[in-house]
């Protein structure tokens, strides 16, 4: 420190980097907000869809196949065994499964329901969320 400069020189240094630190903070919170209002958007969210399924790393690709052949057709056996059949399992064994693919189909449609609902009830919460 220079013991030449005077009191009041000090103090507009002090003054002058203090307004500079509060225009880079005023920045930074303008930044902070327009990143949050963007990532409170619901249709630019990212999902990975390995958060929400099991599966080894390198096989998903395998995984996620059998998931889409064997979830719909289990989920079309219990509509049909519930649905169908009264969950009686003398009328469920009468009942012929030569058509995989139709039994496939209504598994498949239940599922779809039930994602579509989970995905409007998740948008029902974010414009809660954007609206507090």
């Amino acid at each position: 420190m220079d013991p030449k400069k005077s009191r009041t020189e000090l103090t507009r240094n002090n003054a002058d980097a203090r307004g500079r630190i509060r225009k880079y903070q005023a920045r930074q919170d303008r930044y902070r907000r327009i990143k949050k209002k963007k990532n409170d958007d619901f249709l630019a969210r990212e999902i990975d869809i390995s958060d929400y399924i099991i599966s080894p790393e390198g096989y998903e690709s395998i995984v996620f196949s059998l998931y889409f052949l064997i979830v719909p057709y289990l989920v079309g056996l219990t509509v049909v065994f519930f649905y169908v059949a009264d969950a009686d399992f003398k009328t469920f064994q009468m009942i012929d499964f030569t058509t995989l693919f139709v039994v496939w189909m209504i598994g498949y449609e239940v599922i779809a329901a039930i994602i579509l609902f989970f995905i409007f009830i998740a948008f029902l919460r974010s414009l809660a969320r954007s609206s507090a």
